[in-house]
């Protein structure tokens, strides 16, 4: 309001900054499981996402870890330049879907400035999420059809215990794209990145106070009355 002066706690925000190009920094993915799906529709979902995608499958093979199998084949497209996804719905095998660029993307990513139009989750959301499986983005804030996580193993498990159906498994982003997205102003989609190193969890706080002192808003009792400081 006019006059307002920035002194409540509520003007402050608690941040941590940790630089960029520090050999320490690492960056790690964030995972989509999805639940409260039909099987046949995950079944179906590979055929819908031929428009956007050159579809790969792939067998588990040799004594390499599952997950390690698949983020090898992950990076291999990163590599290369390429926006991939890996889908795991059970079994023996996973597939790789590679994004293909020319593939009408201009519906799908028209709204999106061209830093979040690069991201592997933004094709994500909008290719499978959205458009394959009908999942509104107020669906997929809200927790219930999505759930996340940065271990490609517990994604996975979620899903061979039958409690998911289907996960969607993602390259770390690069440094350079989430400098692109910051220098444009924009913020990286939600859940999009696992920092290390990260702040002890209570180490330091930020204190709210509801009603800050000086605050002219006067303070109500359950009776009605006015609550005196």
């Amino acid at each position: 309001p006019a006059g307002h002066e920035g002194t409540r706690s509520y003007d402050h925000v608690l941040a941590y900054f940790s630089n960029v190009d520090a050999p320490g920094l690492t960056i790690l993915p964030y995972h989509r499981v999805v639940r409260g799906i039909a099987r046949e529709d995950v079944a179906a979902l590979t055929h819908k996402l031929e428009s956007y995608f050159d579809l790969k499958n792939f067998s588990f093979e040799g004594f390499d870890h599952r997950a390690e199998q698949i983020r090898r084949r992950l990076r291999e497209v990163a590599d290369r330049g390429r926006i991939a996804v890996a889908l795991y719905s059970g079994g023996a095998g996973f597939v790789l879907l590679v994004f293909r660029p020319g593939a009408r993307t201009d519906a799908l990513l028209a709204d999106l400035p061209q830093p979040l139009r690069d991201l592997d989750v933004s094709v994500l959301h909008r290719a499978v999420f959205e458009t394959a499986l009908g999942i509104t983005p107020e669906a997929q804030r809200s927790g219930l059809a999505l759930r996340y996580t940065e271990e490609v193993e517990l994604a996975m498990s979620w899903v061979d215990a039958g409690d998911d159906q289907a996960a969607f498994l993602l390259n770390t982003p690069r440094r350079t794209q989430m400098l692109s997205v910051a220098e444009t102003g924009l913020q990286m989609p939600q859940k999009s990145t696992f920092f290390y190193p990260k702040v002890l969890t209570g180490l330091v706080l930020h204190p709210f106070d509801p009603v800050d002192e000086g605050d002219p808003t006067p303070r109500v009792a359950p009776d009605g009355a006015t609550i005196q400081d």
